[in-house]
């Protein structure tokens, strides 16, 4: 392990040396870098002739420059370290973890069309039990899909990270090691101004620790439409629309263990311009599972005000999410939200809390204390939706039943996150929550939780 570190180290600062000088130098390629790295675009980029990072942007490779290839990669090393995880009802051990994730990437871009492939290596040591599901895998494919674009929109098929609308339902599920990635077809197709209609059908990819393993299944079923800003105003207000469809082979909850058939209706509000911003997702669910009709809703919501006459307080706001539970498990009905793929932060980055059974309310405010510090600190109050449903963790299990308490407060969650963006190549990024259990929860002798994190990510 050490060893090992002392080459991340050294390849590290050599990259960075020559990170910092390129951005100075080159056409600001730093600048083009994007968290999903598909998204990048290098057509009309030309790298200086020293410059040795900035030249894998765009290797030409014919005379009229019509294909292309890009090469890049990523890296982020993590450390976590849980005191009372899951509030000490399963474990009142603490937990340290040092987790590494490697991803590289080739995309060959043609003048319609691409073919992007992303090899990724995930590794843990620390946990006395050994890694978590999504901690550690071999080297295997992270996404391989082919796109091709036409005059009414384009299409993409293979393995793919997929995001849609806020992404709420479609997480990429940054916080653990190992991210979420789809085996499936989407077609986009492009409408008036700003609009979009996204057609797809997905399986979600299964994790292995072997390589080359890695491998989706009919088990999990995603599909659906989903219209972006099929309605857009002139202030920048746009709404969503969309139809999900999701097929679970082996769903928990209160009720039991069984096959579900869930289908989501649903509409985005939203504004990310101006001083007043805001993200409002509202969801209705129904379905089947077992012999249980469905009917549940949630509600996820943001809205920031930007604060312009204080020097270090960028905005403040205010999260309100709602998720259904459900009323009886006694009964024929199932009342449970279940928000399909969402991020495990989902409440906090302490990943405790799963979207199912929980309202919480979250006032917030961003901090940038330098141009490229900034610090997000917000209190986060959580109860139980319904009492007559149980208290949902990440991955979405029952921790506690219905049957636990009278009670609904689940606790109170205070979160700092501070990010530090060194350069567009580098950054490093911190996570303090600490979880003060409520009366729900206290009742069966469970504990405060305190959660840290600290990680370095680079890319190039």
């Amino acid at each position: 392990m050490l060893n090992s570190l002392k080459i991340i180290i050294f390849i590290g600062t050599i990259f960075i040396s020559n990170s910092a000088w390129a951005e100075v130098n080159s056409e600001n390629w730093g600048e083009r870098l994007h968290f999903f790295r598909w998204l990048e675009n290098y057509d009309d980029f030309e790298a200086k002739q020293d410059e040795t990072l900035a030249a894998l942007k765009h290797i030409a490779l014919n005379k009229s420059n019509t294909a292309y290839l890009t090469i890049g990669g990523d890296y982020r090393g993590r450390y976590e370290h849980y005191s009372n995880q899951m509030f000490g009802l399963v474990s009142d051990d603490s937990s340290n973890s040092r987790l590494q994730r490697f991803m590289l990437h080739a995309d060959l871009q043609f003048e319609s069309s691409r073919l992007f492939v992303q090899l990724a290596k995930y590794t843990e040591q620390g946990l006395t039990h050994g890694p978590r599901p999504l901690d550690e895998s071999a080297l295997d494919i992270q996404q391989a899909f082919y796109e091709s674009h036409t005059g009414w929109g384009e299409f993409k098929v293979g393995r793919q990270e997929f995001i849609l609308g806020g992404g709420k339902k479609t997480g990429v599920r940054e916080g653990p090691n190992q991210r979420r990635a789809f085996d499936g077809i989407n077609f986009t197709v492009n409408g008036d101004l700003k609009s979009a209609f996204d057609v797809f059908y997905m399986q979600e990819v299964q994790a292995e620790k072997e390589s080359f393993k890695d491998s989706s299944t009919s088990a999990i079923r995603f599909y659906g439409v989903h219209a972006k800003a099929l309605i857009a105003w002139e202030n920048d207000v746009s709404m969503d629309l969309f139809y999900y469809g999701y097929n679970h082979d082996r769903k928990v909850y209160e009720q039991g263990v069984g096959k579900e058939e869930r289908h989501s209706i649903g509409t985005r509000f939203y504004k990310t311009t101006g001083p007043i911003q805001f993200d409002y997702e509202l969801t209705y669910q129904f379905g089947d599972f077992e012999q249980y009709d469905i009917s549940a809703w949630g509600l996820a919501s943001e809205t920031s005000l930007l604060i312009d006459n204080y020097h270090w307080i960028d905005n403040v706001g205010l999260r309100i999410n709602y998720a259904s539970g459900d009323s009886d498990p006694q009964d024929d009905k199932l009342g449970t939200y279940n928000a399909l793929f969402p991020n495990a932060a989902y409440v906090s980055e302490s990943a405790l809390f799963a979207p199912g059974n929980v309202k919480d309310i979250q006032p917030f405010v961003n901090l940038r204390l330098a141009p490229n510090l900034t610090v997000f600190a917000g209190v986060d109050f959580l109860w139980r939706a319904s009492k007559g449903d149980g208290l949902y963790v990440n991955p979405g299990v029952v921790l506690l039943t219905s049957d636990t308490s009278n009670d609904s407060f689940y606790g109170t969650q205070f979160n700092v996150i501070a990010t530090w963006d060194i350069t567009h190549f580098l950054s490093v990024q911190s996570f303090y929550t600490h979880s003060n259990v409520g009366d729900f929860i206290e009742e069966s002798e469970g504990k405060n939780s305190d959660f840290f994190m600290t990680s370095i990510a680079f890319k190039f």
